[in-house]
């Protein structure tokens, strides 16, 4: 996994810092921004996690968005129902394994994706397109 540029508290992220940190993988970012639009987008720090995004409608957190140098992460829970979505919807069978072995916590069972590349981004960005159209 890649660094975490935004880890001080101090470093707060700007567009033109997450952009330079992103390098090649900042157009996907652009792009889920234009996706999720309709969501609310906050910058939070925590001393363990550093600066993170999260993307919520009124009622949870969509997902949260961990910016890395050269590539990110979005982190999410997902709710019961959804995960039961991805495990008995035969076109939604390339998310099967991950969401059957997803861990269980209180706000849901935990979904982790690291993009570095668009073949990456695709995978991950259908998954959110379905997440947002459960919701």
């Amino acid at each position: 996994m890649s660094e975490r540029p935004f880890k001080e508290k101090s470093n707060e992220p700007t567009n033109e810092k997450i952009n330079e940190a992103l390098g090649v993988v900042s157009e996907y970012y652009q792009d889920l921004n234009k996706l999720t639009k309709d969501f609310q987008h906050t910058w939070n720090h925590s001393r363990s996690s550093g600066w993170m995004e999260k993307v919520e409608d009124k009622k949870k957190a969509l997902y949260y968005f961990i910016p890395l140098n050269d590539s990110f992460i979005l982190s999410m829970a997902i709710r019961k129902n959804e995960k039961e979505y991805f495990e008995s919807k035969e076109d939604m069978v390339k998310y099967k394994e991950m969401v059957s072995t997803a861990r269980k916590y209180s706000e849901g069972y935990n979904i982790k994706f690291e993009v570095e590349n668009s073949e990456q981004y695709d995978f991950s960005k259908e998954f959110v397109k379905e997440i947002i159209a459960q919701r």
